[in-house]
């Protein structure tokens, strides 16, 4: 396996509904770029973000959320200008993760469109960095009607949507807040 996409196919026990995310690139002083947007939907969701380099996966569960809106963050940090090497800050609601990449240029900026629609119960891939190492970014976004609150606060999949699936996606699923897996 070589991309989070090809997981895919073990999520057809999720619910799909229609999700909406825009937003813009704003300027972050003169040390990087970020894009601000939000996530909106019919009904709460909760996300799961993917960090993909090469073939090692971090995965981190967003809060649990009783919005109809969720942020999404991109951002592009350097420690100086002039600088191609930057840290690439990936963030939905509360989960965050971070990767250093070395971009082509000082004033690198992926493509991600003003708006895009896709739905929960799949995970999407949202943005690629062309650097070295390449990072992609995925998120999975799930009804908060799937989902069920632990003792500590933290969500998983309600036992009778988990059970049918297989790993490593009941895994992440089904326990814990952040892990890793190699694809």
């Amino acid at each position: 396996m070589k991309s989070m996409l090809e997981l895919n196919k073990y999520l057809s026990s999720l619910s799909k509904i229609k999700l909406d995310l825009s937003g813009n690139w704003k300027i972050l002083s003169n040390v990087g770029k970020e894009w601000q947007g939000v996530i909106t939907s019919e009904q709460p969701v909760v996300a799961i973000t993917f960090m993909q380099v090469g073939n090692h996966v971090k995965w981190v569960k967003s809060e649990r959320n009783n919005s109809e809106q969720l942020s999404v963050r991109f951002s592009f940090v350097k420690d100086n200008p002039n600088d191609k090497n930057m840290q690439m800050n990936y963030v939905v609601g509360d989960s965050a993760d971070r990767c250093w990449t070395e971009v082509s240029s000082e004033n690198y900026l992926s493509v991600l469109s003003n708006k895009n629609t896709f739905n929960t119960g799949e995970i999407r891939l949202l943005l690629v960095v062309d650097g070295s190492p390449k990072i992609e970014l995925f998120s999975l976004f799930i009804q908060c009607g799937e989902i069920k609150i632990g003792r500590k606060g933290l969500w998983r999949l309600k036992d009778s949507i988990g059970e049918s699936l297989v790993n490593p996606m009941k895994d992440i699923l089904m326990c814990g807040r952040t892990g890793e897996l190699n694809l």
